[in-house]
């Protein structure tokens, strides 16, 4: 039998610059997961653990961040680590794998570069390294089947042909290679999410969200096999981060109350990155409301983006041109409303006019 953590796509390095000045805590969280991913290793006392592509963003990692890496797995209790380069850190010329570092502890950080198979003491592996960004060849192409007393495990890293979207210059995989190789079971990096196909095929996803559009995501596995038998798998948590992506209509007070009500509900928002879509027709002094909580939002997450650019002014609301006086002024304002249901532009102006008559008024 053999039992061991599967991970990947850890992304270590990505600059995360689309968060601005929160992105470097964003960075940071990435390396407090492979804290976690050490202890639950040792608490699970797997035999290995296996980084199935992408360790890094890329191949011009500096030297510091992968010492940090190589300092936070060397608290494994005697487990060695098994890594495949991917995509983002293939093994080419300037592999970030071919820093002297990895000198260091190479007996307990295995680098999988070669397309051969590497038996062990409790299974055979069968590494499908990647050596160049992109490419229309099916890396695990060249395992072929084969009866052995040990389990045979693939390692790769490319996309499965079960989702329309994968691309066939991404490094295509044969869907059903696990059962024509008679594998007992096949690692797979690259799709962010966890993804099992079959019970003999899965993607384990990145260890910590690296994005919105990211379902599913934030987890390692702990894999038996024993030959012959179905895997027993178990999916277990790791992300620190969570990523939530709402849309709300908002048409009046209710609905605001109601929105602020479901973020209030939310338990640790300095952990919590939000995307905010709000859509609605509200009358004008409502915008001032829906500042005040982007305001609030800003400074209670640990990041947020509020998108209000579809929520438009009622144009319905007569009172509004209440406010101006007969004549040009009134005409154009009448303009301004209609305008502002689609032109951000016109919609403060409207609200700049509100404001200011308002003030007038008092």
């Amino acid at each position: 039998m053999v039992k061991f953590l599967l991970t990947a796509d850890w992304q270590i390095g990505m600059e995360a610059s689309s968060l601005g000045e929160k992105a470097e805590r964003v960075r940071n969280a990435r390396l407090d997961t492979i804290e976690r991913i050490v202890q639950i290793a040792n608490e699970k006392k797997v035999d290995f653990m296996v980084v199935a592509g992408d360790t890094f963003e890329g191949n011009d990692i500096p030297r510091p961040l992968i010492h940090k890496i190589h300092q936070a797995l060397e608290k494994l209790d005697g487990i060695p680590v098994y890594f495949l380069p991917g995509n983002h850190d293939y093994f080419g010329p300037a592999s970030v794998y071919k820093n002297h570092i990895w000198d260091d502890n190479k007996d307990m950080f295995i680098v999988l570069t070669e397309r051969e198979p590497m038996e062990l003491e409790t299974c055979i592996l069968y590494p499908c390294p990647i050596y160049r960004p992109t490419s229309p060849e099916d890396p695990t192409g060249w395992i072929e089947a084969e009866k052995t007393k040990l389990p045979r495990l693939g390692i790769a890293h490319g996309s499965l042909g079960i989702l329309p979207e994968a691309d066939t210059l991404d490094y295509p995989i044969d869907a059903k290679r696990a059962e024509s190789a008679k594998l007992d079971f096949l690692c797979l990096g690259h799709w962010h999410s966890y993804l099992p196909n079959g019970e003999r095929t899965l993607y384990p996803g990145t260890p910590e969200t690296t994005s919105f559009k990211e379902k599913d995501s934030g987890y390692v596995a702990i894999i038996n096999i024993e030959k012959g038998q179905s895997p027993c798998i178990e999916k277990i948590p790791t992300g620190a981060l969570t990523w939530m992506s709402m849309e709300r209509e908002i048409n009046s007070a209710a609905d605001l109350n109601l929105l602020k009500g479901e973020l209030s509900g939310v338990k640790d928002t300095k952990r919590t990155l939000l995307r905010l879509k709000v859509t609605g027709m509200v009358p004008p002094e409502m915008f001032d409301l829906l500042d005040d909580l982007r305001i609030d939002l800003e400074e209670r997450y640990l990041y947020s983006n509020i998108d209000m650019e579809g929520v438009a002014i009622d144009e319905m609301n007569t009172d509004i041109l209440d406010l101006a006086p007969p004549g040009p002024i009134r005409e154009a304002l009448d303009e301004l409303i209609k305008e502002a249901k689609w032109n951000p532009v016109a919609k403060s102006a409207v609200r700049s006019f509100v404001r200011i008559s308002k003030e007038v008024g008092d």
